[in-house]
């Protein structure tokens, strides 16, 4: 069980500033909170007298605890590694109402037009969490995200920790990672008011909407691109609905932006919300075996007719024969177990990595 430094539960009711309940405090704390010194260590006295859920609760109405200038966000995107923080919270009617939506997210129909338009679909479930009391809190400086995030990571740690031995680690995940948000172990998000109206809610809310604590499946066998599932739906409701596109995961977003493109959106659904992970593997399985199937039909009859000129083919013979058994390309199962290797053994951070160029090269060419 995960423990802050008072050995209890990070009990967040992190509710919105207008409905957001007055904390507790004393006149030290109310002085400390308007001293312009206010820092990190403040924090973590306060922490001990107030408890966790106070100060965090006091986060979202302090001033800028730093001096310290923002970073500037590049239009070539960013490595965002705010994500998918959350585990199943505390914040009992909260934890009911996600279950019952990610019910009704699993059971939609994708294969019946009538079911209406997918990304409209997900928008109205986002939208439905978003205005749920106590989903979203939202702070307007860098500083505030960062004091929120470092009270999850110690509520998170493995063995007890304290404020001041994860604030290097928090100040660099906003500073200089460009993390707009985060969801917490509470099962609340918590957004930069400049990221708010972004694409960067939606990936922090359909994160929470995957699976309960936002884990799927395919998060755990490859975190980085259960990152582009969730950031290709964000970023195609963001430019559905006209909002801000926030850039995240560069190359894990584009290669499912590919996948997508190919195989479809309801194929891309199906596999991210309703968490099964073998139809990733299953499609790009079947698409390479056919793929190979009939670039081998073409070396096999370039074979029988020697004195000809050879057909074209995509591939070269000793490529085509790197997935052949007894001279027949493999079934698509043994083609699977190939795929979910390179894909465990891919980062999904340089486009150029082997197991993305073979992809490239046998599946989406």
């Amino acid at each position: 069980m995960e423990r802050s430094t008072s050995k209890r539960k990070l009990n967040r009711i992190a509710r919105h500033p207008r409905q957001a309940a007055a904390p507790v405090q004393s006149a030290s704390q109310r002085q400390a909170f308007a001293s312009p010194d206010f820092a990190h260590r403040d924090l973590a006295e306060l922490q001990k007298t107030a408890g966790n859920s106070s100060t965090a609760r006091l986060i979202a109405g302090a001033p800028s605890l730093s001096k310290r200038p923002l970073v500037s966000l590049t239009a070539q995107g960013v490595q965002r590694t705010l994500v998918q923080r959350h585990l199943p919270g505390v914040l009992a009617k909260l934890s009911t109402d996600l279950a019952q939506i990610r019910t009704t997210l699993s059971a939609y129909n994708t294969e019946d037009p009538a079911n209406g338009d997918l990304m409209a679909y997900i928008n109205k479930h986002v939208s439905d969490i978003a205005a749920l009391p106590g989903m979203v809190t939202v702070v307007d400086t860098k500083d505030k995200l960062v004091q929120a995030l470092a009270l999850d990571m110690v509520a998170r740690a493995e063995t007890p920790t304290t404020i001041d031995a994860v604030m290097a680690n928090a100040t660099d995940e906003v500073m200089n990672k460009g993390g707009g948000g985060f969801t917490a172990k509470d099962g609340t998000v918590w957004m930069l008011a400049s990221a708010n109206d972004s694409s960067a809610l939606f990936h922090e809310l359909i994160h929470v909407l995957s699976g309960e604590g936002g884990v799927t499946q395919l998060s755990v066998t490859k975190g980085m691109l259960n990152e582009g599932f969730t950031n290709y739906f964000a970023e195609a409701l963001a430019k559905k609905y006209s909002k801000t596109i926030y850039p995240a995961y560069p190359i894990a977003t584009a290669w499912v932006e590919k996948f997508a493109k190919k195989f479809g959106d309801s194929v891309a659904y199906n596999l991210y919300f309703k968490n099964n992970e073998a139809l990733l593997y299953s499609t790009l399985a079947k698409q390479m075996k056919t793929n190979l199937d009939a670039d081998k039909v073409i070396h096999d009859a370039n074979k029988s007719k020697p004195t000809e000129k050879p057909a074209t083919t995509k591939y070269k013979l000793t490529e085509v024969n790197l997935y052949c058994t007894a001279g027949k390309v493999k079934d698509e199962g043994a083609l699977a177990v190939i795929i979910k290797k390179k894909i465990s053994e891919s980062y999904f951070m340089e486009a150029t990595e082997p197991g993305l160029t073979m992809m490239d090269k046998f599946v989406f060419a």
